[in-house]
């Protein structure tokens, strides 16, 4: 019997999801990474996670700023739970401090787990939480 996949928010679904001082959100032109917008808060960039077996860990990749400097928030859906809305900042000083790699496309790597009531991004035995950046889904 083939394994269902998680339902995924859409990145529509998702950017209704982000917080007033992030409204009204307009959705840009296709880009080299054409699932962004523009809001008062600055362009946020859309990457959907992939959860590893049901597990409550998740995987996605983000450009890091030097790539993409004018990206100041990537939203990262956790399947329909919710979203992070994270400062590419946060993500920047956690990758560069841990040395995570870059994948062939250029993007970080970055992991996801929820330990408890807690979300954590880690690479190998470091880690930070990042759960004050969730933003529950009422979809799930």
């Amino acid at each position: 019997m083939p394994k269902l996949k998680a339902p995924k928010l859409t990145f529509d679904q998702a950017i209704v999801m982000l917080p007033k001082e992030f409204q009204p959100v307009e959705r840009a032109s296709y880009h080299r990474h054409k699932l962004r917008a523009n809001s008062p808060m600055g362009i946020v960039a859309f990457s959907a996670s992939k959860e590893y077996n049901d597990e409550k860990v998740w995987w996605t990749s983000v450009f890091p700023p030097e790539d993409e400097p004018e990206i100041t928030f990537w939203i990262i859906a956790l399947d329909i739970r919710g979203i992070l809305v994270l400062p590419i900042d946060i993500i920047d000083s956690f990758c560069k401090k841990n040395n995570v790699p870059k994948l062939s496309s250029g993007k970080w790597s970055i992991h996801l787990k929820m330990e408890g009531q807690r979300i954590l991004m880690y690479y190998t035995d470091s880690f930070e939480d990042v759960s004050q950046y969730f933003i529950s889904s009422l979809l799930s």
